[in-house]
C-alpha cells in the first residue's frame, strides 16, 4: 500500500514509531461501497479491530464484538482517516477517540486508513443505524483529499480520486467486468474516462453533505482540519529527520506543493464550512499556539504519536 521505501526510511519509520510494524501488518479488505477498509477482527497488543474493521478504544473491549456495544447511551463519533484510526499511537488506549472517552462521554473511532472525505461520509452513513443516539460528529480530516489531488500517479475522477485503486481491482478478480475496471482505473486514456474534478468542487460537495447530515439526523457536526507537519510548528530533533529523508524521494514534488499550499487549502475548507454553517477549526493553529519546538508530535508528515494525540484531545475537549 505504501510507496516503496529505502532502508534508511524504513529504519526511521520504526525508530519514530515502533508500533508501525504492527500497523504494516494490518491489511485492508474489499468492502462494498467503501472500496476497502482495514481488516476486521485484527488482534495484537497494539491494535484491535471489531467485526466491521473499526478500531476498539481499549484492548479490554475486544470481548465485545463491535465498537457499538455502548450505543444504548448517547455517544460521539470521531470521523476521519488514518490519523483518527491511530497510526502512530502505541496502543488502542492512546488513540484520540480513546483519550476523549470517559464515564460521561463515549467516542467511537470511525477512522479508516487512506480514506478520502467522501469515503469517510459513506462509512459514517453505513453505520447510521448503529449510531442513532449520536450527539456529536467530529470530523478530523482534510489532508488525504489534498494529497490525492496533488498526486500525479492517481487518476482524479469524479467523485474524487481514491487511494488503493489496485486493491479494488485485485479483489474483483472473479468478476467478468475485470477488464473494464482495469481500463477505468488505469492512467491510460480510454472511453471510460470521466471529466476531472477540481479540489474546490470536491470540498464544496463534502460540506454540503455534512450540512445535510446535521439537519437530517439532528447531530452537532464540527470540522477540524487535521495538522500537517510543515504547516504548524518548528521541528523537534526527531521531526527534522522526517524533513531530511523526503529530500531525495521521488514524490518530493508533492511535499513541496503541500508546504506552499497551507493558506489556500485552509481558506478553501473554512470558506465551505462557513457557507454550510459547519463550525470550522484548524488544528495547525492550535498546535502552533500551544506546542513548542521541542515537542515531538509527528511520526511522519500527518500521523501523530501518543503526545500528539493528547494535544488533539485537549483541543477537541476545549471545543465541545
Amino acid at each position: 500500500m505504501r510507496l516503496k521505501i529505502g532502508n534508511y526510511e524504513e529504519k526511521l519509520r520504526f525508530e519514530l514509531s515502533p508500533s508501525r510494524k504492527i500497523y504494516d501488518n494490518l491489511d485492508s479488505v474489499w468492502m462494498p461501497h467503501l472500496m476497502f477498509l482495514q481488516k476486521n477482527n485484527f488482534r495484537s497488543k497494539i491494535c484491535n479491530t471489531d467485526i466491521h474493521g473499526l478500531r476498539f478504544n481499549s484492548f479490554k473491549d475486544i470481548k465485545q464484538k463491535t465498537v457499538f456495544f455502548n450505543n444504548n447511551k448517547k455517544s460521539s463519533v470521531l470521523l476521519g482517516a488514518s490519523t483518527v484510526f491511530g497510526i502512530g499511537s502505541s496502543c488502542d488506549e492512546k488513540t484520540i477517540s480513546s483519550l476523549l472517552s470517559d464515564k460521561k462521554n463515549h467516542f467511537i473511532n470511525m477512522g479508516a486508513r487512506a480514506y478520502s472525505m467522501f469515503q469517510e461520509i459513506i462509512l459514517f452513513l453505513s453505520f447510521i443505524n448503529n449510531t442513532s443516539k449520536i450527539k456529536n460528529l467530529v470530523i478530523f480530516s482534510g489532508l488525504n483529499d489534498v494529497f490525492l489531488n496533488y498526486n500525479k500517479n492517481i487518476n482524479n475522477n469524479f467523485p474524487g480520486p481514491i487511494y488503493y485503486n489496485n486493491t479494488f481491482v485485485k479483489n474483483m478478480n472473479n468478476i467478468k467486468t475485470q477488464d473494464l475496471l482495469k481500463n477505468y482505473f488505469s492512467n491510460k486514456k480510454n472511453k471510460y474516462s470521466i471529466t476531472k474534478v477540481d479540489l474546490e468542487e470536491i470540498i464544496q460537495r463534502n460540506f454540503m453533505i455534512y450540512n445535510l447530515i446535521k439537519k437530517s439526523f439532528n447531530i452537532n457536526v464540527i470540522f477540524i482540519l487535521q495538522p500537517y507537519l510543515t504547516w504548524c510548528k518548528n521541528y523537534s530533533s526527531e521531526e527534522k529527520k522526517i524533513i531530511e529523508y523526503t529530500k531525495n524521494r521521488s514524490d518530493k514534488y508533492m511535499y513541496d506543493k503541500m508546504a506552499s499550499s497551507r493558506k489556500r487549502i485552509c481558506n478553501l475548507y473554512k470558506k465551505f464550512a462557513n457557507l454550510n454553517k459547519i463550525p470550522f477549526f484548524d488544528s495547525n493553529i492550535y498546535i502552533k499556539k500551544n506546542c513548542s519546538k521541542e515537542d515531538f508530535l509527528f511520526v511522519d508528515y500527518v500521523h501523530l504519536n501518543d503526545y500528539g494525540n493528547n494535544v488533539i484531545k485537549k483541543m477537541i475537549k476545549s471545543i465541545l
